[in-house]
């Protein structure tokens, strides 16, 4: 999978909340800032941005639904 493809890929994870695809974005990221060189900074502005996005998913699912009473 080519750099554009990956980037492309994570990014619709991000758009449509995928937490699987998210778990392997952020499985992505490491390995291509460990090889990416120059480019490291762009891996770590995504890997940002996918953390982002799982603290909200996992806040999102251990938020007790409201319970809303009716008088």
């Amino acid at each position: 999978m080519t750099r554009v493809n990956e980037v492309r890929r994570i990014e619709a994870a991000i758009e449509h909340r995928n937490q699987s695809e998210l778990e392997w974005a952020l499985r992505q990221c490491e390995v291509q800032k460990r090889y990416a060189g120059a480019h490291s900074g762009l891996w770590y502005r995504i890997e940002k941005r996918v953390r982002r996005m799982l603290d909200e998913i996992e806040r999102e699912s251990s938020t007790p639904p409201s319970v809303h009473q009716s008088d």
